[in-house]
Formats: structure tokens, sequence, C-alpha cells
């Protein structure tokens, strides 16, 4: 289980201190993506000796995962680069939260990491 990392979401509100408990939360979108080699011929530089445009990130996996499913909120990931991505956004007016995760990456022999996503409220 070296491979195993242990990832716990944590759904901070914009404009809160503290994070919003996970039972407020039933579902998160899990993707994954794989990093590739630049398209030949793109070209992004922000500034001198920039490296990160020689790769790019393709969308390997998209799941929705049931919060419930997994005890204490801990979700096992296996090595990779992911982003959590949620949408509880309904009605009119529209009522919910939305918002993601910055690209996060999974390295052998990490055990276990809290991962942050602002949640805006639908106005």
């Amino acid at each position: 289980m070296e491979n195993i990392c242990l990832v716990k979401p944590i759904f901070m509100v914009i404009g809160f201190e503290k994070p919003m408990p996970l039972d407020n939360i039933s579902t998160v979108t899990l993707i994954r993506y794989e990093k590739q080699p630049q398209d030949e011929g793109v070209t992004i530089k922000r500034w001198a000796g920039d490296t990160s445009g020689q790769y790019k990130y393709v969308e390997k996996e998209k799941r929705t995962l049931n919060l419930r499913d997994f005890p204490g909120g801990l979700i096992p990931l296996e090595t990779g680069i992911y982003q959590f991505n949620h949408n509880s956004v309904y009605g009119q007016p529209p009522s919910g939260f939305y918002g993601e995760s910055s690209f996060f990456e999974i390295k052998a022999g990490e055990e276990t990491i809290d991962v942050q996503i602002p949640l805006n409220p639908a106005i």
C-alpha cells in the first residue's frame, strides 16, 4: 500500500474561517489528470526560464464520489495528479455551493494529505 495515500477534502466556504462539516457535502467530483508533453508548436512562457509550458495536463478519468462511502472523509488515492470539483447549486433563486481545488499530486510514500476546496455560495 505504499502507493496509496489517504486524501481528506477540506471544504472552506469563502468568508468563513472554519471548514464546512462533511455531513453538509454529499458528493464531490474527482478528476485524475495525466502529464503529457505540450503539443508541437504550442509555446507558453510567462517569464524567462519558465518551464511549466513544456507540459499539458489531460483529463484521464472523472468520477463522482459519495463522501458517506469514505469513513472520516478519507479517500484512498494512488500516485497521480488530481483535482476535486464540487457543485451543489440548485433552484431559483439559486442555493448551494460551487468550487474546485488546485491540482494536487500524490507521490509515492505519502500517507495522508489535506486538500482545500474553496467554495463560493450561489447567489
